[in-house]
């Protein structure tokens, strides 16, 4: 979080995983396959692991 905000930041380490957790659930009830696209890598982040088709 230090390279994307700086070392003057507010955010806690949880609330990057809070955020992606409510984008998760909004998306779910959207319909949307979210675990097909959003991978979690423990200890690391998040990762995309296929991008979505947007054409149809």
């Amino acid at each position: 979080m230090e390279s994307v905000w700086g070392y003057e930041n507010m955010l806690e380490p949880r609330t990057v995983d809070s955020h992606i957790r409510h984008v998760r659930e909004k998306l779910r009830d959207a319909g949307f396959p979210i675990e097909r696209y959003l991978e979690t890598v423990r200890g690391i982040g998040y990762r995309l692991t296929d991008y979505p088709d947007w054409s149809t």
